[in-house]
C-alpha cells in the first residue's frame, strides 16, 4: 500500500506546485477521455481521475515527440468490487462505476500506445468485498 501512496503523493503535489488545476467539469461516474501531444512515441494513461489529470495536462509543448492519451471514470477507483473499510462492507458507491474498464481498451487501441501506465488511487488500497467474501488489501 505504502509504495503506491508515495508516488500518488509526489503526483499529486508537484501538479499543485506547477498550478495544474483539475479537471471540475465531471460528475461522478462520467468517462472521460483525452490526448494531447501529437508524438510518435505513444503513452497512454488508463485508471482513475490522477492519472486522467496526467493526461490531460500533460506539458506537450516540452515533449514534441509524445503523445499521451488518458482514459478514466471520474470518482471509481480501478477495481469493480465493494470496498471493507475497517472490517465493514460498505454498498455499492455508484452504481456508474461498475463497469470501470469500459473505455480502457478502446483508448489503448485508438492511441496505438506502446506503453500503459494504470494510475490507481486511494480507492484502490482497500479491502475489497469479492465473491462472497473479504479480500485483504495486498493478497495475491
Amino acid at each position: 500500500m505504502w509504495s503506491l501512496a508515495l508516488p500518488v503523493t509526489v503526483a499529486v503535489v508537484v501538479l499543485a506546485t506547477l498550478g495544474i488545476k483539475p479537471v471540475t467539469d465531471a460528475t461522478s461516474g462520467s468517462q472521460l477521455d483525452t490526448t494531447t501531444g501529437s508524438g510518435d512515441k505513444k503513452i497512454a494513461v488508463v485508471g482513475d481521475s490522477v492519472g486522467y489529470g496526467l493526461a490531460f495536462q500533460f506539458p506537450a509543448g516540452s515533449y514534441p515527440g509524445v503523445s499521451v492519451t488518458g482514459s478514466a471514470k471520474i470518482g471509481c477507483g480501478t477495481a469493480e468490487q465493494w470496498l471493507v473499510v475497517n472490517g465493514v462492507r460498505q454498498s455499492q458507491d455508484n452504481p456508474e462505476c461498475r463497469d470501470v474498464f469500459s473505455g480502457w481498451e478502446n483508448a489503448v487501441k485508438s492511441s496505438n500506445a506502446k506503453v500503459v501506465v494504470w494510475s490507481m488511487g486511494g480507492w484502490d488500497v482497500y479491502d475489497h468485498y469479492v465473491d462472497g467474501k473479504v479480500l485483504k488489501e495486498q493478497s495475491p
